[in-house]
């Protein structure tokens, strides 16, 4: 525990984690950073306008974190936890910047990993777009322009829950859980990142065959009738696609 304690980041690994956040910015395809997504739905497509990372800061324990800020549209499920997975394995060296490129290219298929769900939370809000209307309309409506207020009354609460509530139990917890230590754990000794990291091509013109509509109250044909009941033979029945690795806690 003391050896973990004692860990700093290096300048080198800093320069490549903020590379590997930079690769997320813009519009991209994240049907590999969620769950129940097909390859080539539209719906997987986001813009993330900024991901970034602070300087490194010590614990109460002289543990050393490095806080991390995505600003986008809108999220997938586990999008987030997988961005931050495949961008910690980069500065660890089990995957490249690379790797985070071919993983948001549209008709690749790749087994990623998923972060735990300790420490991430919603920073703030931020209304652009209403504020922008706003100023070309009618200028009796207050803005809700927060953020380049820092001295303003709400800001003012925001850094003080934020600092003495929030980021205070977030600390706490690790230090008493351990989560991603064991995330850790995981990623080099269970996750095969030299297989999973390959990922498979798929052809986006053959799409999936649909079953037709058929009611419930329809009669069966004889086919149908007599395939009934049998028992699938071992060679016929397909083993489930491989989880993917989760720690603690669920979204």
């Amino acid at each position: 525990r003391q050896e973990l304690i004692n860990y700093r980041i290096t300048e080198h690994q800093t320069e490549k984690l903020r590379s590997a956040l930079k690769l997320y910015e813009g519009t991209k395809t994240y049907h590999n950073f969620t769950r129940g997504t097909d390859i080539g739905d539209p719906s997987a497509s986001r813009y993330i306008m900024s991901f970034t990372c602070s300087p490194p800061f010590l614990g109460p324990d002289g543990t050393e974190w490095i806080p991390t800020q995505v600003l986008g549209q809108a999220f997938l499920l586990n999008q987030i936890r997988k961005m931050i997975a495949l961008a910690i394995d980069c500065v660890r060296g089990s995957a490249s910047l690379d790797t985070i490129e071919r993983a948001l290219v549209k008709n690749i298929r790749m087994q990623l990993p998923i972060a735990p769900p300790q420490g991430l939370f919603l920073d703030m809000s931020v209304y652009d777009a209403y504020n922008n209307r706003k100023d070309q309309g009618s200028s009796e409506v207050e803005s809700l322009d927060w953020i380049h207020q820092e001295q303003s009354p709400a800001m003012q609460r925001w850094k003080k829950f934020k600092e003495e509530v929030t980021l205070k139990h977030i600390i706490e917890e690790e230090a008493k859980e351990g989560n991603f230590v064991e995330y850790l754990y995981l990623q080099m000794y269970v996750f095969d990142s030299n297989s999973n990291y390959k990922g498979v091509e798929v052809d986006l013109s053959e799409k999936p065959k649909k079953r037709p509509f058929k009611p419930a109250n329809q009669e069966k044909t004889e086919e149908e009738q007599s395939e009934q009941g049998k028992t699938p033979s071992p060679q016929t029945v397909q083993a489930p696609d491989a989880k993917e690795i989760d720690s603690k806690g669920t979204d």
